[in-house]
């Protein structure tokens, strides 16, 4: 079963970016926290929306949900540059996955595997990337590295959902130049698969610095919050709901970003849940 609750709450940070070379572009500030175990699957993610115009990043009322629902056990999400467009492509990340699923649901047996859905799509959208002329991808590159910093993907995709074996998992599909100092742009794609059992496993996507210092340095900031170490020791333990503690472990991302990192992360938190048996 896929189900949606939405929260009212704050804001926040990751990124997806519509690039079109002469338009405002909205930019989707994004961090998804999911949580995955044998059970089911919890996907907390924010709504914030900005708009990237003239070297600005310029917030707007709207606000977006970034997980699209494919199936009825079966999610997608992005982060990176997730749109681009230009005069001659339009590389859109939600709308490939679709197709590609509906491609198969078509075609194929009731049962396919989510693997087979990652690569296809990963290899759709490393082609369309590499019709792009030579002018567009230098711009790409230097749009990324304008939102992202050092991260080697252009885009970083994830498919969630129950396999055809049953099992929960997610795909990670991240697609990234094979060489940025190459005279020809190529790119290529990389997809990782993680599958539920008994020991939950927590999975996080976009602007993930915050947390990952949090679980990685006992010392950082947000790791010495009273709500942060509450949180992880249940997490630990297993004694905990995994909705609400992916919620709330995005909530602290908000609420507490890195130190000299301006914050455009932000409410609504959307948090979304996948199980088999439902």
């Amino acid at each position: 079963m896929f189900r949606l609750r939405t929260k009212s709450s704050r804001r926040w940070h990751a990124l997806w970016v519509l690039v079109a070379f002469l338009l405002p572009q909205p930019v989707h500030a994004t961090l998804y926290v999911i949580v995955l175990d044998k059970q089911e699957i919890a996907i907390a993610s924010d709504g914030s929306r900005t708009i990237y115009t003239r070297g600005e990043l310029l917030p707007v009322s709207k606000t977006v949900e970034k997980v699209t629902k494919l199936g009825s056990k079966l999610a997608f999400m992005c982060s990176g540059l997730v749109e681009i467009e230009t005069a001659t492509v339009d590389i859109r990340p939600s709308k490939i996955a679709r197709n590609v699923y509906l491609k198969h649901t078509a075609v194929a047996a009731p049962l396919f595997a989510i693997s087979e859905l990652a690569n296809e799509f990963g290899k759709t959208i490393a082609d369309q990337l590499d019709e792009l002329s030579p002018e567009g991808r230098s711009q790409i590159l230097a749009l990324k590295g304008r939102f992202e910093g050092q991260a080697p993907q252009i885009f970083e995709c994830m498919f969630a959902g129950v396999d055809a074996d049953g099992a929960l998992k997610i795909e990670t599909v991240d697609v990234y130049p094979l060489d940025s100092h190459a005279a020809v742009l190529q790119f290529a794609f990389h997809s990782e698969e993680a599958v539920g059992s008994e020991s939950p496993r927590l999975i996080l996507s976009g602007q993930v610095v915050a947390l990952q210092s949090g679980f990685r340095d006992p010392q950082s900031p947000i790791a010495l919050l009273p709500a942060f170490r509450a949180w992880a020791r249940a997490f630990q333990t297993r004694n905990m709901d995994p909705a609400r503690t992916a919620e709330a472990l995005l909530a602290l991302a908000i609420k507490y970003p890195p130190l000299g990192v301006k914050q455009r992360l932000g409410y609504p938190i959307h948090v979304y849940v996948i199980n088999p048996s439902q």
